[in-house]
């Protein structure tokens, strides 16, 4: 009776089994969704595929950070200009509140 228990395999009822699709039969492992509103399609990319992802996303960090460098190339004078006429400002006592 005991070894009767342990030789079982408990399946849950709520795992759902993902089935290909009929009449496919490739190595690529492909594999689809249906859903209420569209199909998802999971394709298992190869290593040009892999690679063509990591040039793609690598070329649009880079983009991003020539972006944001040229913005801070323009912020940067901008910077200099405010801080050099509040350097000449406390200088020649323009705003100064307090006699000396």
């Amino acid at each position: 009776m005991s070894e009767d228990r342990e030789s079982r395999i408990d399946i849950k009822r709520s795992d759902g089994e993902v089935l290909p699709p009929v009449g496919e039969e490739s190595v690529s492992g492909r594999m689809f969704w249906s859903t209420g509103r569209g199909t998802v399609k999971v394709v298992r990319l190869g290593p040009l595929g892999a690679l063509g992802v990591m040039l793609s996303i690598g070329l649009l960090l880079a983009l991003g950070f020539m972006f944001l460098g040229g913005l801070l190339m323009l912020l940067l004078p901008l910077a200099l200009i405010g801080g050099a006429g509040a350097y000449l400002a406390n200088r020649f006592g323009v705003f100064n509140r307090l006699p000396r």
